[in-house]
């Protein structure tokens, strides 16, 4: 095993509770000082150090989240030793209320009436609801720690390492820096792709939100009924997309076939519309004037989105292709199924 490899394990895991603002600081100052340790330690011992030695000094060092805590600003409630682990474990509730919330929205945006007022009245609801459960959440999270603060209970004893210290050598393998930028751009976009799944939903009740108060006169063609479940699908397929993405960053092939996939059904949906040959129609007579412009202007749209999504479709391919080839490349460091190195967990 490389020792350096064991200190940047034992660095990626203080780092993963340490704000993101002074975390690469902070890092640098604890390997300048690691380092130094080494080094004295080898100069001590007149030969370069093994793997048990790194891990000892690693070991005395501290724990990580323990370690990063130092860091941190101090609390009276809830100590150092378990500050790290209570803002992270806040963490959760937060993502799971986003969506929680899009799907309570989306369902109360059906059950209301129609127009303005209906929509406000959803939301006004969903909104409440949802910080009424956070607030509960939160509540109880932050007594159950401190209860655990109170009685002494410290970050060994919740993970399982006990008062019997803890061992370096199994520390989790360093993630790459691209798979922690493609976590956080597959959380982006499922957020992106959650928040147009409820404007979709909307859409039927309240036209208004595609073509604003031209809807008062104007109003969907068939093409537009026929092809709605499938938007929703797309919808989802990306959510799909975003979720296998964070389930496992780690593969560098992932993103560029799935968003390949993702438009490819897209596309077909694109070409099933632009073949129509009428896409709004008037309500009334005086309205006719509008709609010969509003239906170039549609199929314009419809036949550029066509246009840029062949366009990337042909540049997901080229990603992907070189994706697969640095994959199978010896020591790249990325597989493409079973037997790949196992992902970076939490300490």
């Amino acid at each position: 095993m490389n020792s350096n490899g064991l200190i940047q394990r034992y660095l990626q895991a203080v780092g993963f509770w340490l704000p993101r603002a002074s975390k690469d600081d902070i890092l640098a100052e604890i390997e300048a000082d690691l380092a130094a340790q080494m080094e004295d330690r080898a100069e001590e011992l007149g030969r370069p150090l093994a793997d048990a030695e790194v891990a000892e000094i690693l070991r005395r060092r501290g724990r990580p989240a323990v370690v990063a805590a130092g860091y941190l600003p101090q609390r009276s409630l809830i100590g150092p030793g378990l500050y790290p682990m209570y803002m992270w474990v806040l963490k959760i509730p937060l993502g799971i209320n986003l969506g929680v919330w899009m799907l309570v929205t989306a369902l109360s945006l059906f059950t209301h009436g129609w127009g303005v007022a209906g929509m406000e009245h959803s939301l006004s609801h969903s909104v409440s609801l949802i910080v009424e459960v956070l607030v509960l959440q939160v509540g109880i999270i932050t007594a159950i720690f401190a209860a655990l603060e109170r009685f002494g209970v410290s970050a060994s004893c919740i993970d399982g390492t006990g008062s019997h210290g803890w061992d370096p050598m199994k520390l989790p393998p360093v993630r790459p820096p691209q798979a922690q930028r493609r976590r956080r751009k597959a959380l982006t976009d499922a957020v992106f792709h959650g928040v147009g799944l409820m404007w979709l939903l909307a859409v039927p009740h309240y036209p208004f939100l595609v073509i604003g108060p031209a809807a008062y006169v104007l109003h969907a063609a068939p093409v537009w009924h026929t092809v709605y479940p499938f938007l929703i699908g797309a919808a989802l397929l990306g959510m799909v997309e975003s979720g296998l993405v964070l389930a496992r960053p780690e593969l560098p092939w992932l993103p560029p076939v799935a968003a390949l996939a993702t438009r490819m059904y897209s596309a077909g949906i694109a070409v099933f519309i632009v073949r129509a040959s009428v896409f709004v129609i008037a309500d009334g007579p005086h309205a006719v004037e509008y709609t010969q412009l509003a239906n170039l202007v549609v199929r314009l749209s419809v036949g550029f989105a066509l246009v840029g999504l062949a366009i990337a479709m042909v540049t997901y391919v080229w990603r992907a292709v070189r994706a697969f080839r640095e994959s199978a490349r010896p020591g790249s460091g990325s597989g493409l199924g079973p037997g790949m190195p196992a992902r970076a967990g939490r300490i």
